[in-house]
């Protein structure tokens, strides 16, 4: 991974999603950096391949967003930040993301209060121990890149030497916003001390904090000339318009959100994500009654509408509706057969048919196969049925195996409707004893 002479898209907290990467990217950007993951949140994550936007998703048990997200469009190109103020847990956290990510970079420059009270961020600058140990850690422990992000000190002399500790940890990159702690983005960029730290060590180093004076690539090109820096990051400016990135100049705002909002779809990207993302780019214009209808959005078909895609989001819907009913159920099916059929030859008290649970077919509700099953069981003094449920992710479809009397009866379906999965098992065991669950027959005995 090579740092210099790179036009990077900085790590911003809600709107560096995948979806928001990969538009920037899209602009020009040459690589992009994720939002910052705490450690602590990270070492909980599974990863799962998501075979139906093809993005490889990172997800916490209880919770619908994931907390990282990547794709093969990105391959190369991304670099997962941390958030972390503990060696070996960020070792930890980021063998996770080793193989699906092109470097790690260390945030050690946020002023956020959450960051800076748990120890991480800007908390680190003035703990050059601390830092040493996380970033020699990453570097011996991974097989990739490691950067880290920081904010000048209040003198000159306390960054060089931070800076210097930083290089002899072995990391391949520095990004230095060029503010103190305190400060905030309304005022001047500390240029000129970026231009010393270029002077100071021997790796590259990326140049921040730009954005009040970024409106196109020429200006991207301008203050990292000015910074004497290797490449530059931009955060807030390319947040406002992505394509700022674009050597051939900037696209109107609403060919941007337009976008930015096709993307979102095709990587399903959290509503709440996409909405905080359009706000930012509106910035200007969150008071129009525009503005005003995006704040007030509950739903991505709002948005959509808003900026006249509602067709084009129903449509995407209804295909992704598709492929989860046909695509994946029918090859979740094929395998279920194929799996099942081996489970048959090896345990004989497993008995596989095929049934399907309509709810049309029993309308009264009161002659259900589960019913009929607890009737016989109760009148002929067995045990309770027991009902085991599998879910499959992402697709969230179930198939329930039924525990009766010994034997094991299921089906070799997979169905998006848990309840049902558990009709068609008794279905399958009713079938097995003999006993029919049709609801004339039913009507007929009674």
């Amino acid at each position: 991974m090579d740092y210099s002479n790179k036009k990077i898209c900085g790590p911003m907290v809600r709107c560096s999603t995948l979806a928001f990467r990969l538009l920037a990217l899209e602009y020009g950007a040459d690589l992009v950096y994720s939002e910052e993951i705490i450690d602590y949140k990270m070492i909980n994550a599974k990863r799962n391949y998501n075979e139906l936007f093809k993005t490889i998703d990172f997800t916490v048990d209880g919770t619908e967003k994931p907390l990282f997200q990547t794709s093969e469009k990105e391959k190369g190109k991304v670099i997962f930040q941390i958030g972390t103020n503990n060696a070996d847990r960020a070792l930890k956290a980021c063998k996770l993301v080793e193989n699906d990510v092109a470097g790690i970079d260390v945030n050690m420059g946020c002023p956020k209060e959450f960051s800076v009270q748990g120890g991480m961020g800007a908390a680190l600058l003035k703990k050059p121990d601390q830092v040493k140990e996380i970033l020699t850690t990453l570097v011996n422990g991974l097989s990739i890149p490691v950067t880290c992000k920081i904010r000048c000190l209040h003198t000159l002399e306390e960054t060089l030497e931070l800076c210097k500790l930083i290089e002899s940890c072995g990391v391949k990159a520095i990004a230095v916003h060029g503010r103190f702690q305190e400060e905030r983005s309304r005022m001047p960029n500390h240029d000129d001390f970026i231009r010393e730290i270029t002077k100071t060590v021997q790796i590259p180093i990326i140049a921040n904090g730009g954005s009040n004076d970024i409106k196109n690539d020429e200006d991207i090109e301008k203050f990292r000339v000015n910074c004497n820096a290797s490449s530059v990051m931009v955060a807030r400016a390319a947040m406002w318009n992505s394509s700022i990135f674009r050597k051939e100049g900037t696209l109107p705002l609403d060919d941007v959100i337009k976008r930015f909002l096709q993307i979102s779809i095709e990587v399903d990207n959290y509503f709440f994500s996409t909405k905080y993302a359009v706000q930012q780019m509106l910035h200007e214009e969150l008071s129009s009654v525009r503005g005003a209808a995006v704040l007030g959005s509950l739903a991505g078909e709002e948005i959509y509408q808003i900026f006249g895609m509602l067709d084009q989001y129903n449509d995407l819907q209804q295909r992704k509706e598709d492929f989860f009913r046909f695509s994946a159920l029918k090859r979740k099916t094929e395998e279920a057969e194929n799996d099942e059929h081996k489970k048959v030859k090896e345990n004989e008290k497993l008995i596989v048919r095929h049934a399907k649970y309509s709810k049309k077919d029993f309308r009264e509700g009161v002659y259900t196969p589960k019913s009929i099953l607890n009737a016989y069981t109760i009148q002929n003094k067995l045990p309770k049925p027991i009902y085991r449920t599998e879910e499959k992710l992402p697709e969230k479809v179930y198939k329930s195996t039924l525990e009766y009397n010994d034997f094991f009866y299921t089906t070799p379906y997979w169905e998006p409707n848990k309840k049902h999965t558990e009709q068609a098992a008794a279905m399958v065991c009713l079938e097995s004893l003999g006993i029919s669950y049709k609801h004339e027959d039913q009507k007929k005995k009674n």
